[in-house]
């Protein structure tokens, strides 16, 4: 197995480097939950260069957000990086010596998907180091073997907006998306752990509630489909889910009505929480809506940053770099 591996990995030499460009997801999407995510135009980069060192060896640099990440072999995209290589049956130990630089552009515990972007682009890596060729249900698999569910990994990997369902392997559609559609992305400045969010979570619901969310579900992929974004409101209504995370962040519903109060057509919970998205149907009001739900945020004492984004229509992008 060493041999085999060390044979596939030594065509790339010294100097060699790949990049992935690995874009942010909102998932939820109001009533679709663990269902629905979408990709979106804020994206992470990542690099891993070959180098002259121990067969083994990696080092990381961080910039941008995540600066206090680990640095060894916990770091969640050299992680999924080894597990791409063991997945593929190799040994990652007889990997070349590599300097892995992460430019994080997407703020972590924020409900935007940095989780999924180390294990997907850490997975693509580690497949393009073998020097085997794009397979992205391979990778939607692999990502969801990791992470446990499909709604964030599904988009991240396949772009656009993606209902997923894991049953036995992932089955994950695209969903028509109108070309007007844009989003304000309101982040404060709070982390919200995935897993605790997930544990404040009811373990049952009463049977209106599921009633409701199955019908806006199934009204909001019929309202994008047909490009009525006028029903946004309706159609992202949720129950089941935003109530009770919302109670963690301050000023939600001030935030949301903030959001609604500029021209949004609907403001939902991105993820866990606590990004705030605002959904529009052209970025004409956008300034006005990122100016008033951070302002709203401010009255609680909260700062909070807002990006005007898209939706992203492609998943994650790998390169090789010149030498």
């Amino acid at each position: 197995m060493a041999a085999e591996i060390a044979g596939a990995v030594n065509a790339l030499p010294i100097g060699a480097a790949l990049r992935v460009d690995v874009p942010a997801t909102t998932s939820n999407f109001g009533p679709g939950f663990d269902a629905l995510g979408m990709a979106l135009t804020l994206c992470n980069r990542f690099e891993v260069v070959v180098v002259d060192g121990a067969r083994g060896s990696v080092s990381i640099e961080v910039t941008g957000f995540g600066a206090d990440l680990s640095r060894g072999a916990d770091n969640l995209v050299l992680s999924a990086l080894r597990s791409a290589v063991v997945a593929l049956q190799h040994d990652p130990d007889q990997l070349p010596a590599l300097r892995l630089r992460l430019d994080n552009h997407v703020p972590l515990g924020s409900g935007l998907g940095s989780s999924s972007t180390a294990i997907c682009g850490g997975l693509a890596l580690g497949r393009a180091l073998l020097g085997l060729p794009d397979d992205r249900r391979w990778l939607l698999d692999q990502a969801c073997a990791l992470e446990g569910h499909p709604d964030n990994a599904a988009p991240c990997v396949l772009g656009g907006l993606v209902t997923a369902v894991v049953d036995g392997g992932v089955l994950a559609l695209p969903l028509p998306l109108p070309e007007a559609l844009c989003c304000v992305a309101v982040t404060p400045a709070l982390t919200l752990s995935t897993a605790a969010m997930r544990a404040a979570l009811p373990a049952d619901v009463p049977f209106a509630d599921a009633v409701h969310n199955c019908i806006r579900a199934t009204l909001l992929g019929a309202a994008l489909a047909m490009g009525r974004l006028d029903l946004l409101a309706l159609a992202t209504a949720d129950r089941l889910h935003e109530h009770v995370r919302g109670a963690f962040i301050p000023g939600f519903e001030a935030v949301r009505r903030a959001g609604l109060a500029a021209g949004a057509r609907a403001v939902i919970l991105s993820g866990a929480g606590p990004t705030l998205l605002a959904l529009l149907d052209d970025d004409a009001h956008a300034g006005a809506i990122a100016d008033g739900m951070v302002a709203a945020f401010a009255k609680t004492g909260v700062d909070a940053t807002a990006r005007v984004l898209r939706p992203r229509k492609s998943g994650l992008e790998v390169v090789r770099l010149a030498q």
